[in-house]
């Protein structure tokens, strides 16, 4: 079996309910065939745990070991710590798939799902372009006014951004436009394991 990563996934449709029948379809882009994941759940008590340890971090976080006096170093410190947020919460996003399966679909059945996930691409994208706006904001206010609440924004609202970053895919793209070739039988077994880590 051929060993890959969620690096070449992009999604285009999202199942939601309250069990654990949740799922997304992906396109792997190497080969334009169709996958499935589900999602691991966060348990409560795992997100109330981050959440106390994150409130001292934040409140006592030194500010002044920003280059707040040096407005070319304090830029070029923010990018990298925009970039690192967005990287770090793409990387969680991929920790956070499961049970990863190629499936066969039907060409009716593809366009429903086609259809479904397009409706809400423009919507990602302007969440997506909502959330690094956001983080600008967060790191112009840290400049101008500078507390950690500013800061650790900017790095939340990246890290936010970070799964929806493959909505700024070609590959995303050209599903929207319905220019895309999709291999809808993947040239192997329906649901076939694929080694995920």
């Amino acid at each position: 079996m051929k060993n890959i990563t969620g690096r070449n996934f992009v999604p285009f449709y999202t199942y939601s309910s309250d069990g654990d029948d949740s799922y997304t379809l992906f396109i792997d882009t190497r080969t334009n065939g169709i996958v499935k994941s589900g999602a691991k759940n966060i348990s409560s008590s795992k997100l109330t745990l981050l959440i106390l340890l994150a409130y001292p971090i934040v409140q006592f976080f030194p500010v002044n070991i920003l280059p707040l006096n040096n407005i070319i170093a304090f830029i070029s410190v923010c990018v990298l710590i925009l970039i690192g947020s967005v990287m770090f919460g793409y990387y969680l996003s991929l920790r956070m798939i499961k049970d990863v399966r190629r499936v066969t679909l039907s060409t009716e059945k593809w366009n429903q799902y086609l259809e479904k996930g397009n409706k809400f691409y423009l919507r990602q994208l302007f969440l997506l372009i909502s959330l690094f706006l956001f983080s600008v904001t967060c790191f112009v206010l840290l400049y101008i006014y500078p507390t950690s609440w500013w800061f650790f924004g900017g790095i939340l609202s990246g890290i936010t951004a970070g799964p929806f970053i493959t909505f700024f895919s070609k590959t995303r793209y050209l599903l929207y436009k319905n220019k895309l070739d999709i291999n809808l039988s993947n040239g192997g077994a329906e649901d076939e394991d694929i080694t995920y880590w």
